[in-house]
């Protein structure tokens, strides 16, 4: 079963990457003097984003591969999580969003 969630989100995930990357559709023709730098700013924040999503489900793959249920599995524990990673990640996108305005 692992391996084939690992397939199906990478099928997923660079199945939706093509149609991005090809452009198969994509803003339509500047109409005013501001279009360059908004299309600009665009761009920049789906390349940044793309690249994100792709290492995130690519990772996210991986990990369904490698912690796939066995018999040989112990179970589960509870984690309360690591506060100073969400912190990171959450700067970080504030970084993205709000610095690259």
């Amino acid at each position: 079963m692992g391996l084939v969630l690992l397939v199906v989100i990478w099928l997923i995930t660079f199945i939706s990457s093509y149609f991005f990357i090809a452009k198969t559709w994509w803003l339509p023709t500047g109409a005013s003097s501001a279009a360059a730098g908004i299309d600009h700013h665009f761009n920049t924040t789906y390349i940044l984003m793309g690249i994100v999503f792709v290492a995130a489900q690519v990772i996210l793959g991986l990990f369904a591969w490698k912690y796939r249920e066995r018999k040989s599995s112990r179970q589960a524990t509870y984690s309360h999580g690591n506060n100073t990673l969400e912190i990171v990640w959450t700067v970080l996108t504030l970084i993205l969003f709000v610095g690259s305005t």
